[in-house]
């Protein structure tokens, strides 16, 4: 039994390969790895600011604004992908 799901695991895991090779990422189509970024961006900008050359850096309150934008990031994107897998299971 296990072996058997190893192996599926293994085939899908060389068809999604190929497909990605041979298809790619199309821009028309969104895709979830730049959403996080567009998300990063945005928080990042929110939180930390624009830093300047002659701009006075405080290491540990970028610190604390850098853990909460990486909790923000994590939780937002575990919940909607929590959200999608439980919409599709129970549809």
């Amino acid at each position: 039994m296990i072996k058997e799901l190893f192996q599926l695991h293994i085939i899908a895991l060389i068809c999604g390969s190929l497909l990605d090779f041979v298809i790619g990422d199309p821009y028309i189509l969104p895709h979830p790895i730049r959403d996080i970024g567009k998300l990063i961006s945005f928080l990042e900008n929110k939180f930390l600011g624009e830093i300047k050359e002659n701009t006075k850096r405080e290491p540990e309150k970028e610190k604390r604004r850098g853990i909460i934008l990486w909790f923000l990031v994590v939780l937002i994107t575990g919940t909607v992908s929590f959200l999608i897998i439980f919409i599709t299971y129970n549809s």
